[in-house]
């Protein structure tokens, strides 16, 4: 069965248009909510009344840390900026993480209960490629750009997201994502057999993630709306780029990539410290991912450090993750630490080994409307366990950080061979 294009971008613009949209209360719970934030209001109103000109909001329940409001009156403030958000986070010393709350009027109303939004925005920039590794062949090219802002918070796709409620630190981000598959070689047309096909993806995915500081849990939901096939753009991408270096041959083949098809999927997975000495940490990884993109169970165990983990400053998961399995790969990840108080220059480093029990690949198998195409492999030719292991490095100084990767995957179908690839990303806050 094939698709038009014009139907899959119809049909992927209205996905995004209901994903994009601000959620909105129903008018009892806003009511409520109004209720909480007006007596919340009024007890702080009389904890607050002083001689002094100064004013204070307690937003923990053991550990006093304050925002202090300057000439501001009582009754206009409904909940605090940004900047408060921030000072206060610049604030926390590291004894203090366990207790970290905030009520839900002082934040924002929302269904998002006893637990804080990250207040900083950040742009990251992840680059995937083969050649550093002086090949060309099966995942040989990926580049995700990721934003990072509390306003993601409130669109109303995060409704399908399950999350930490109590105790938590929530990030929201949205990327746009391009992957690009090739046969063992584009130097000779590809075979029916044997080989993996020429694929192509282009999707958008929006994440929201929740930590818990202090039990050392990380849960982290996203869903993947987009195209895969001659509308991705792969063929034109590649040519592009090899037309432009006098050494490169031209890629013989894309023709018979997998059809233009929709690409939607769903991904949970779950993080679990279970070890911490000094500045080494380890955890436990489980995600689960179902669509058309990718079905697979994923387990693994990540061992980290990170040289200022031992600082009297908080330290905070920021919100991008610390390690990238391939942009391509649902596995799981260990969250980058994010000194807040934005001095000097810090590094981190981790290692990773996961298994991944794969169900479907549409890159391998063909997409939800193509699975008869010629050039794909069979199920039955799969390769149904696999592993992925990468090595990262982290240096950031400020807001700004650059990581440097290197992953290996065991063969994904019975003829194919491992595979490794190099990553480098680049990320700004602000």
């Amino acid at each position: 069965m094939k698709v038009s294009k014009r139907k899959l971008w119809l049909i992927l613009i209205t996905l995004l248009l209901i994903g994009c949209k601000r959620a909105q209360l129903p008018d009892s719970v806003a009511n409520d909510a109004d209720q909480q934030h007006d007596a919340s209001k009024e007890a702080l109103a009389k904890s607050l009344i002083s001689n002094e000109p100064d004013s204070s909001i307690n937003l923990v329940k053991t550990e006093k840390i304050e925002i202090t409001l300057h000439d501001e009156n009582l009754e206009n403030i409904k909940y605090p900026s940004i900047e408060q958000l921030k000072q206060k986070f610049q604030n926390i010393s590291l004894h203090d993480t366990s207790k970290l709350y905030a009520p839900k009027p002082l934040i924002v109303k929302n269904p998002v209960t006893n637990s804080y939004i990250w207040p900083y925005q950040s742009f990251e920039v992840l680059f995937d490629n083969d050649m550093f590794n002086n090949t060309d062949r099966y995942y040989t090219n990926g580049v995700r750009l990721t934003f990072n802002s509390p306003a993601l918070a409130f669109w109303r796709i995060n409704s399908i997201f399950p999350f930490l409620s109590k105790q938590s630190i929530e990030y929201n981000s949205i990327s746009l994502q391009h992957e690009m598959f090739t046969p063992y070689t584009t130097k000779k047309p590809p075979t029916l057999v044997n080989d993996r096909p020429y694929a192509s993806a282009l999707f958008i995915t929006f994440t929201r993630r929740t930590d818990n500081p202090d039990r050392g849990i990380s849960l982290k939901s996203s869903l993947d709306i987009g195209v895969t096939g001659e509308i991705a753009l792969g063929s034109l991408l590649q040519k592009g780029v090899h037309a432009s270096v006098s050494s490169n041959d031209l890629p013989i083949g894309w023709e018979t990539q997998i059809p233009n098809d929709i690409l939607l999927n769903y991904s949970l997975q779950l993080q679990n410290k279970i070890a911490s000495a000094g500045i080494f940490d380890a955890a436990y990884t489980g995600s689960a991912s179902l669509g058309s993109r990718l079905t697979a169970l994923n387990s693994g165990i990540i061992f980290c450090f990170d040289s200022k983990k031992s600082a009297k400053k908080l330290e905070v998961s920021d919100d991008s993750d610390f390690r990238k399995p391939g942009v391509h790969s649902s596995s799981s990840d260990k969250p980058n630490k994010y000194i807040t108080n934005g001095s000097g220059i810090t590094y981190s480093a981790a290692a990773t080994l996961t298994a991944n029990l794969v169900g479907y690949n549409s890159t391998l198998n063909g997409g939800l409307f193509n699975r008869g195409h010629a050039f794909i492999i069979k199920q039955n030719e799969m390769e149904r366990l696999t592993f992925l292991g990468s090595l990262s490095f982290t240096i950031r100084y400020r807001q700004v950080s650059l990581s440097l990767s290197q992953f290996f995957l065991t063969p994904e179908f019975k003829s194919g061979k491992s595979h490794f690839w190099g990553q480098i990303g680049i990320k700004i806050g602000y």
